[in-house]
C-alpha cells in the first residue's frame, strides 16, 4: 500500500504543480477565497468526495468514507494569501497587484487535495472516514479555524484526529520536520496610542512630544525579555508600525504604534502582558504623557499530540526512508490558527521542506520572493495520505 501512495503521489505530480499555481496567480485575502473554494469544490467532486461549502463562510469540507463506522481522521489546509506585493519573474506570479501567496497556502491546498485524489484513488475500502478542511483566513482575526469550529466542522462525523502541514523553506526539500509538544507560539497583538500635547517645534517645553516618549517606549520594551524572562524560555517582543506627527515643526500630540507578543505558554504570556503595560505606564508618566493600550489576542500555542507526532514520523519513514523526517526541528515563534483545532482534537502539524539548495528557494516566508520547490506538492501530498491511513488502518 505505500509502494501505490508514492506511486499515485508521484503520477499527480503536474496537477498539483497546476493547481498550486493556479491558486498562486490569483490569490484572495481571508474570508474572500471564493475563486480558490471552487476550485477546490471542483477537484472534490471530481474525486466522488461528498462537499459541503460555505464552512465558516468561505471554507470548504470533504467527506471520504464513512460507510462502515470506524474513526475519522481529519486533514487540513489554509486558504488565504498576504496583502505583499510579489516581486518575482515567474510566469506563475500573482496577477492580482498588492496580494501574494507568501505564505505558502496555495502549496497546502495542493497538497490537500492530493492526498484526497490518493486516499480516492485507493483501491481500497476505508475503514472509517477522512475529512478535508479547507479553512478560509489563518493569517487574520477572526480566526477561521475558529469560524470552522464554530460551524461545526468537528462534528457530523465527529473528527477523532486532525493533521496539517506548513511548508518551510528552511529544510531541505524531500524532507518534513516534525516535534511533540509545544511547537508554535502563542501570540498577542497589541494596539497602543500615546497622548501627548501638540506645541510648536521650537518651543517644546510648552508642549508633551509624544514621539519622544513613543521612542522612550520602544527602547524599554527591548529589555522585558533581556531582563524580564528567564534565558532558557522563548519569547518575542516586536513592533511592527508605527505612526505619529504631521509637520517638521509640530510636536506631535499622539503616536499609535502596534505590535506582537510571542511565546510558548499561557503563563509567559500573562507575565509579558503585565511587563509590557508596565512599561508603558512608567515611561509614559514620566513624560507627562498618556498611555492607551488594546489587546488582540492571536492564536494560542500550538502543541503537537505525541501519538499523532509518531504516526507522521512513520509515514514518512514508510514513504521516503529513515532519514526524510529532518532531526532536531526547533520551536518557532510563529503562530498558526490550527491551535484551536488542536485545543479540541489530537493531533500535530509537520514542515514540509520546500528548499532545494538555490536562492529562489531560500526566501523566508511572508517574503516578496518568497517561492518553493514544488517537488515538495508529492511529499506533503503522500505524508498526510499515508498518515490517514496508517490511523484507520490501525484503528
Amino acid at each position: 500500500m505505500v509502494e501505490k501512495v508514492r506511486a499515485i503521489a508521484q503520477e499527480i505530480e503536474p496537477t498539483l504543480k497546476e493547481i498550486r499555481r493556479q491558486i498562486h496567480r490569483h490569490p484572495e485575502r481571508g474570508f474572500q477565497e471564493h475563486e480558490t473554494a471552487k476550485l477546490v469544490l471542483a477537484r472534490l467532486k471530481r474525486l466522488g468526495i461528498r462537499v459541503r461549502d460555505k464552512v465558516g463562510q468561505t471554507g470548504v469540507t470533504g467527506l471520504l468514507g464513512g460507510k462502515g463506522g470506524g474513526k475519522t481522521v481529519g486533514l487540513r489546509a489554509d486558504m488565504d494569501a498576504l496583502p505583499i506585493q510579489e516581486h518575482s519573474r515567474n510566469p506563475y506570479k500573482s496577477q492580482i497587484s498588492g496580494m501574494m501567496h507568501a505564505c505558502g497556502h496555495d502549496a497546502h491546498v495542493a497538497c490537500l487535495l492530493g492526498a484526497a485524489e490518493i486516499l480516492a484513488r485507493l483501491d481500497i475500502e476505508i475503514p472509517g472516514s477522512v475529512k478535508f478542511l479547507f479553512q478560509p483566513n489563518e493569517e487574520d482575526v477572526p480566526s477561521g479555524a475558529l469560524a470552522m469550529i464554530e460551524a461545526g466542522v468537528l462534528d457530523r462525523p465527529r473528527v477523532d484526529v486532525l493533521i496539517a502541514l506548513h511548508v518551510d523553506p528552511e529544510t531541505p526539500c524531500g524532507k518534513i520536520g516534525i516535534r511533540a509538544g509545544a511547537m508554535l507560539a502563542e501570540a498577542r497583538d497589541f494596539a497602543i496610542r500615546i497622548l501627548g500635547r501638540a506645541g510648536h517645534g521650537a518651543h517644546p517645553h510648552q508642549a508633551i512630544d509624544a514621539i519622544v516618549a513613543a521612542a522612550h517606549f520602544v527602547t524599554q520594551l527591548q529589555s522585558i525579555v533581556s531582563r524580564r524572562v528567564d534565558p532558557l524560555e522563548a519569547a518575542v517582543v516586536s513592533v511592527g508600525e508605527i505612526r505619529g506627527g504631521h509637520a517638521d515643526n509640530i510636536v506631535a500630540d499622539q503616536v499609535e504604534l502596534k505590535g506582537t507578543v510571542r511565546c510558548l505558554n499561557s503563563r509567559l504570556g500573562d507575565e509579558l502582558v503585565r511587563a509590557l503595560e508596565a512599561v508603558l505606564q512608567g515611561v509614559t508618566s514620566a513624560a507627562g504623557a498618556q498611555g492607551q493600550i488594546q489587546w488582540t489576542q492571536g492564536c494560542t500555542a500550538l502543541v503537537n499530540d505525541p501519538k499523532v507526532t509518531k504516526a507522521i514520523h512513520r509515514a514518512a519513514t514508510q514513504l521516503y526512508g529513515s532519514d526524510a523526517p529532518h532531526p532536531h526541528i526547533p520551536q518557532s515563534m510563529g503562530g498558526d490558527d490550527f491551535a484551536y483545532f488542536l485545543q479540541r482534537v489530537p493531533g500535530a502539524i509537520f514542515l514540509l521542506g520546500t528548499n532545494d539548495g538555490s536562492e529562489r528557494t531560500s526566501y523566508p516566508l511572508h517574503h516578496p520572493q518568497f517561492d518553493i520547490d514544488e517537488k515538495a506538492l508529492t511529499v506533503g501530498a503522500a505524508v498526510m495520505a499515508q498518515t490517514a491511513l496508517n490511523l484507520l488502518l490501525e484503528g
